[in-house]
């Protein structure tokens, strides 16, 4: 509980001394962040779409990107979709 209050009273004052330049910056950065996503759809879309054209499995497929981006949560995606259960 004592290690749970300290790690919130942290966040809390790390964001108080942050939060006011926090918006700014992510306004300034949006050309970049929207050039990262539409980089990482074309990724999966290519990923995707050569795996039909190749015939793999869409897991493979999923796992092929996931492993080409280090993508964490395309990693999740492929184990999930090749869960047996």
């Amino acid at each position: 509980l004592l290690q749970d209050l300290g790690l919130g009273i942290f966040v809390y004052m790390i964001g108080l001394e942050a939060g006011e330049t926090f918006f700014q910056e992510i306004r300034k950065q949006l050309g970049l962040m929207l050039a990262s996503v539409i980089a990482i759809t074309a990724g999966s879309a290519a990923a995707v779409g050569l795996g039909e054209l190749l015939g793999l499995l869409r897991g493979t497929a999923v796992g092929v990107f996931a492993g080409s981006l280090t993508s964490t949560p395309s990693l999740a995606l492929a184990q999930e979709m090749t869960d047996p259960d």
